[in-house]
């Protein structure tokens, strides 16, 4: 085998190469055109998720400070109990601390 030859066959085998991967890709193109539309559902329900991972996290944090104030309510009670129980009792709109609400504007 010549060097002729040689280089005759590297050129075959890069063109039958060429041919195999044009061919890949031919078969690629429209399996990816099929495939845009579930990826553009797939990021829309991705951000869904994270819209609901932040919503989660505020109910952790609602629920958190709704979980602090029926104990403060509890703890009252209590107080109130053990007050009529020793006799003393007292009002509890006496020793209560006012609400304040934070206005949103």
């Amino acid at each position: 085998m010549t060097g002729l030859d040689s280089l005759e066959a590297a050129v075959l085998q890069t063109e039958s190469q060429l041919m195999n991967t044009c061919t890949q890709i031919d078969t690629l193109f429209p399996m990816l055109e099929q495939l845009r539309p579930v990826s553009e559902e797939l990021k829309g329900l991705y951000e869904h998720i994270d819209e609901l991972e932040k919503r989660v996290e505020l109910l952790k944090k609602s629920t958190k400070y709704i979980e602090k104030e029926i104990q403060k309510i509890k703890h009252a009670l209590k107080e109130e109990e053990r007050s009529i129980r020793d006799g003393t009792p007292r009002l509890l709109w006496q020793s209560s601390t006012p609400v304040q609400h934070q206005s949103n504007g």
